[in-house]
């Protein structure tokens, strides 16, 4: 009777560690790290925690260097044009830089990043201006219905963007516990 339970218990076991080891080849397949040479040395260069940089990279593109979105913006880290040439203007590259070599739109998408968080030092309300704009943003900060302290956003008036912040926050917890990326 004694072997029996050990028999079953050793089972659950090995089950458990089965199911757990799926899961997190399921959340590794969802979650890819790709380019983590050039995501560690921007994320560093921007002070930025690697998980985040990755994260955003995730839910903007799933890391597909060449990915376009409907509004335009392109690359890994989904930078316009515009804001991409203006980047790369106080960043000092040169003018023809490539907008979907994944080092240059990592570069330039962690610099905005960064410039966001100094801007907006409340995560969420960085990565809400990262996807609906500084102009927006900064409205809603003025506007009690949105901000209580002119800082911090309690509601984010688009869906959209609302949604964003959202996968992004998520997807950053899934870096820091699966790949242990919590440095920063």
């Amino acid at each position: 009777m004694l072997k029996k339970k050990r028999l079953v218990l050793l089972c659950l076991l090995l089950i458990s560690c089965i199911l757990f080891a799926l899961g997190t080849l399921a959340f590794k397949r969802m979650y890819p790290l790709d380019y983590q040479d050039v995501v560690t040395a921007y994320a560093h260069e921007a002070e930025l925690p690697i998980s985040l940089v990755n994260a955003v990279i995730c839910c903007e593109s799933r890391f597909r260097p060449g990915a376009v979105s409907s509004a335009g913006a392109c690359g890994l880290m989904q930078l316009t044009p515009s804001t991409f040439r203006e980047l790369v203007s106080e960043l000092c590259l040169p003018p023809n830089s490539d907008l979907f070599d994944p080092a240059t739109n990592i570069r330039c998408g962690t610099y905005y990043l960064q410039k966001l968080i100094k801007l907006f030092p409340e995560p969420s309300t960085a990565l809400a201006a990262y996807n609906a704009g500084i102009g927006n943003v900064s409205e809603w900060l003025a506007d009690p219905k949105y901000s209580r302290d002119g800082r911090t956003l309690h509601t984010i008036p688009f869906a959209e963007t609302r949604k964003y912040v959202k996968r992004v926050l998520f997807a950053q917890t899934i870096y820091e516990n699966i790949y242990s990326q919590k440095e920063l």
